[in-house]
C-alpha cells in the first residue's frame, strides 16, 4: 500500500469561523478560570476548511498558550488570521 493510501483527505465544507472558534473557546473555559482571557474576533463570515483540522490545530495552540502563560491569553481571529498569544 503506497504511503499516500494511508493519509486521510481532510474533508472541506463551508463553516463560520467566528462560531466554531466561540465554541472551541468555551470548551477550555474551566481550565482558564485562573488566566484572563481576551477574545477579540472580527471574522469574514464562512470560510471553506476542514473544521476537524481547524478545531484539532486551535486546541493545541490554546493548550500551549494554557501551559505556557503566566496570566493571560490573548486568542484574536481578524479576517481569516488566527493568533493566539
Amino acid at each position: 500500500m503506497a504511503r499516500t493510501d494511508l493519509v486521510k483527505k481532510a474533508t472541506q465544507s463551508e463553516v463560520d469561523l467566528t462560531k466554531i472558534t466561540s465554541e472551541a473557546i468555551e470548551s477550555f473555559r474551566p481550565r482558564i478560570s485562573d488566566i484572563n482571557l481576551k477574545v477579540t474576533m472580527r471574522t469574514a463570515g464562512k470560510v471553506k476548511i476542514s473544521k476537524d483540522d481547524y478545531l484539532q490545530i486551535f486546541s493545541i495552540l490554546m493548550d500551549n498558550a494554557i501551559k505556557y502563560s503566566k496570566q493571560k491569553i490573548n486568542v484574536s481571529l481578524t479576517g481569516h488570521k488566527l493568533e493566539i498569544a
